[in-house]
């Protein structure tokens, strides 16, 4: 079974012809994906390695570029389809740095977007109680005594009573 959003790459994978699919759960931000250690491992020189787009291999472009140096270096070619990079050509070869930058530029938006929106969040202040509502108070504390109407009738409900 496919992780949820993964059914788009699956079927846009499948359609350039890959043979075989490795499913990577873990973020592309992660230094530890046992997965694709294992996929880079057992590829052979004059395999291809396909992938959906530049940021599911990683995130950061002094790991993209060394990952893909790595393949080139052991004979295995290099294809994103998104951004129509294949390292087999002279022309790949120019575009993958430039398309790495501005993957780890948008990685690193993200990142000072969400930092700015968490301080941008109120914090709650809570207030001291009244004094009124302290233990010497005459009438308990409560939702009930603070609204004017629940007050009133209860003020009449106990002058009846007196």
């Amino acid at each position: 079974m496919l992780p949820q959003g993964a059914s788009l790459q699956h079927d846009a994978l499948m359609a350039v012809g890959c043979v075989r699919l490795w499913v990577d759960v873990a973020s592309g931000s992660r230094d530890d994906r046992p997965r694709l250690t294992q996929l880079l491992e057992g590829l052979l020189p004059g395999d291809t390695f396909i992938v959906w787009q530049l940021d599911r291999l990683d995130r950061s472009l002094p790991r993209l570029l060394a990952t893909v140096n790595e393949l080139e270096g052991g004979g295995v070619g290099f294809r994103s389809l998104t951004e129509s990079i294949d390292t087999t050509t002279a022309g790949g070869r120019l575009l993958l740095p430039f398309f790495g930058a501005l993957a780890d530029f948008q990685r690193q938006l993200l990142r000072e977007w969400g930092i700015a929106g968490l301080e941008a969040v109120p914090r709650p202040r809570r207030r001291p109680p009244p004094p009124s509502w302290g233990p010497s108070a005459s009438r308990p504390p409560g939702r009930c005594w603070r609204r004017r109407r629940h007050r009133q009738r209860a003020c009449r409900t106990v002058g009846r009573l007196a």
